[in-house]
């Protein structure tokens, strides 16, 4: 479905680019009357609206794989042994440069995806570098600073519905 219009003396075929069912943009395809724009446009659209699903699929897997790495991460500082192998310069990839860091334990019921995209997006609202996956049937997370949101989150949570307790650690400086 294109439209085909006249302007400035050249001829325009525009059509719309869909991802997923929706109208994403708009491409203008224009040339002197009497060439093939019109012809042009159904195969240049089907491309685009191909490039434009494989982009969006790789924008996904990206998200994904940093998800598992932070996720790998933070079971390695949750682990005994393995926390004393994390390098500052692994922790300072995920944005978490700076001690001291603080874990939490929150207690979340069966509610933990729920949970964990709710603190997700508050952590990410505020810009506060964090580590945050599941432990043990528990939400877990390593926040920079002295854990001074964690009170906001679990009652984002609260307010929820979700039946939220929170432990917080002790400062730490390093990973040990």
């Amino acid at each position: 479905c294109h439209a085909v219009f006249q302007t400035d003396g050249l001829e325009v075929s525009a059509s719309p680019i869909l991802v997923d069912g929706e109208v994403r943009f708009w491409l203008a395809l224009a040339g002197r009357p009497g060439e093939v724009t019109s012809v042009l446009a159904g195969p240049v659209v089907e491309v685009a609206e191909r490039l434009l699903r494989l982009i969006d699929l790789a924008h996904d897997v990206r998200i994904m794989e940093e998800r598992v790495r932070r996720g790998e991460l933070l079971h390695d500082l949750l682990d005994e042994e393995r926390a004393r192998e994390v390098s500052p310069e692994r922790l300072e990839l995920f944005g978490v440069a700076k001690g001291p860091w603080r874990v939490a334990l929150l207690s979340v019921g069966l509610a933990q995806d729920e949970a964990l995209r709710l603190v997700a997006n508050s952590a990410a609202a505020t810009g506060t570098p964090h580590l945050l996956g599941l432990h043990h049937g528990h939400v877990a997370l390593v926040v920079e600073g002295e854990g001074e949101l964690l009170e906001a989150w679990t009652a984002n949570l609260a307010a929820a519905g979700l039946p939220v307790r929170a432990a917080l650690g002790r400062a730490v400086e390093s990973p040990s």
